[in-house]
């Protein structure tokens, strides 16, 4: 006998990987959220994410480190090296079988882009009388917002197996281009940690989506009387699916082939 999965079982797995992706993209909206009003809205953290920004700033001023900062963040901005970032990711998901990943994952650099600017622009900044912190709006980093969903589109278009040679390095290009950022004074650490978090979002609710819509083109739960089996009495199709029968049907079967004999 020649047993396969059976659809409803490929349908209610990938229903619940949809779910378990949208939980853990509202838990990175609720924890941008938090970060927002913690270091934005609140005085002890506003003093806190300014006093690691200004050391991490202090640190950098050395002409080495400044000038690396710098050529970081002009590599990481340049318009043709994201252009070329973006077709590498979708030969990835082509070259892998997976090229429906890979061009999804151009949209969610796009979106991650499009996103921490629009929350730059609707997030405002309060003045909390907190000497040298001003109320110009920098949360989240749209820096960091795009080399975290370059990292993440590379992972969703590469096949599994794949995923963790890319994982590690990618993470050190994203802390490298968010400490950058921090260390030439253009974010502040809670910007960075809000980029991540909006790519990180909008990457989980991509593949929570594209999980929903393959669940309508598989069988739904009224298949769970479909089996995969060798039918005994054709014996030039094994595997065929066939329905499976009821009791009344089978017993009538073996009345049928009681007569025969």
């Amino acid at each position: 006998m020649v047993t396969k999965t059976p659809p409803h079982a490929a349908t209610r797995s990938s229903r619940q990987q949809a779910i378990h992706l949208r939980k853990s993209a509202f838990a990175c909206l609720l924890a941008l959220g938090v970060c927002y009003v913690l270091f934005v809205w609140t005085t002890g953290g506003r003093v806190l994410d300014e006093w690691i920004g200004l050391s991490t700033s202090d640190v950098a001023v050395q002409p080495n480190r400044s000038g690396f900062a710098q050529a970081v963040l002009a590599w990481s901005g340049d318009p043709l090296v994201l252009a070329g970032l973006l077709v590498v990711v979708a030969l990835v998901g082509a070259v892998s079988g997976r090229l429906g990943p890979g061009l999804l994952g151009i949209a969610i650099v796009g979106g991650s882009v499009v996103g921490a600017r629009l929350l730059k622009l609707i997030l405002i900044r309060p003045d909390l009388g907190i000497e040298a912190s001003t109320t110009h709006n920098s949360f989240p980093s749209g820096h960091v917002a795009a080399a975290a969903g370059l990292v993440l589109a590379a992972l969703y278009a590469m096949p599994t197996r794949a995923r963790w040679w890319c994982a590690i390095p990618g993470a050190v290009a994203v802390s490298t281009v968010g400490a950058a950022t921090v260390a030439v004074g253009w974010h502040r650490p809670s910007d960075v940690l809000g980029g991540v978090l909006t790519a990180t979002a909008l990457c989980l609710l991509t593949a929570a989506c594209s999980h929903a819509w393959a669940c309508r083109s598989l069988p739904g739960e009224h298949c769970d009387t479909q089996r995969y089996v060798s039918d005994p009495v054709d014996r030039g199709r094994p595997g065929r699916p066939r329905r499976s029968r009821t009791g009344a049907e089978q017993t009538g079967t073996r009345r049928a082939r009681g007569r025969v004999r």
